[in-house]
């Protein structure tokens, strides 16, 4: 295991991996590194602008899949991110090849993710029931979108949901499972 620090974050990877590439974006303040996807995830600052990076191809502690696996899906998100633009998806501004990987870069959003594993589930889980219906009338619209672009959600989950608690709005974060219809 490699300990890797970057701007004061430390996370842990299962082997080394340069991240010079970064420093591109701007300083990160976040890393999110929890993820069982095999991607590695960044909140970076630039000229007041925040940012999220997803990236895939360094081996993360809580994968389950290959990096190669890892790079394919995240490419194969790309063609999804740009057919499905909604105002509940994140919008994706840019993607491209890395060394040794692949990244997109996303509009940031300052809302928490639903994952179980993120301590963001249990708060929501307080929330009033009418708060909660809200967000499920999001996701609801956003499933409605998705099936009018032909494209189904294979595995829609908690992880793919992001909410923020101060302006109650919701995102959809992750669209690597979502298919075209007939296909």
């Amino acid at each position: 295991m490699i300990t890797k620090n970057i701007n004061g974050l430390s996370f842990e990877l299962k082997q080394d991996f340069d991240f010079t590439f970064l420093s591109e974006y701007g300083n990160v303040f976040s890393v999110f590194d929890k993820q069982d996807s095999g991607y590695l995830c960044f909140g970076v600052q630039n000229n007041n602008k925040k940012l999220f990076i997803k990236m895939a191809g360094a081996e993360t502690i809580r994968s389950n899949v290959g990096t190669d696996v890892a790079i394919t899906r995240l490419k194969s998100t790309v063609l999804i991110y740009e057919d499905l633009r909604h105002p509940i998806l994140i919008e994706m501004i840019e993607h491209k090849e890395i060394e040794k990987g692949y990244l997109t870069v996303f509009e940031w959003f300052e809302g928490e993710c639903m994952g179980k594993q993120y301590n963001s589930f249990d708060k929501f889980l307080t929330l009033p029931l009418d708060k909660k219906l809200s967000n499920y009338q999001d996701i609801l619209l956003f499933h409605s979108h998705v099936n009018k672009c032909g494209y189904i959600a294979l595995d829609f989950y908690d992880g793919s949901i992001m909410y923020d608690f101060i302006t109650e709005q919701t995102r959809i974060c992750d669209v690597w499972n979502f298919t075209v219809k007939n296909q």
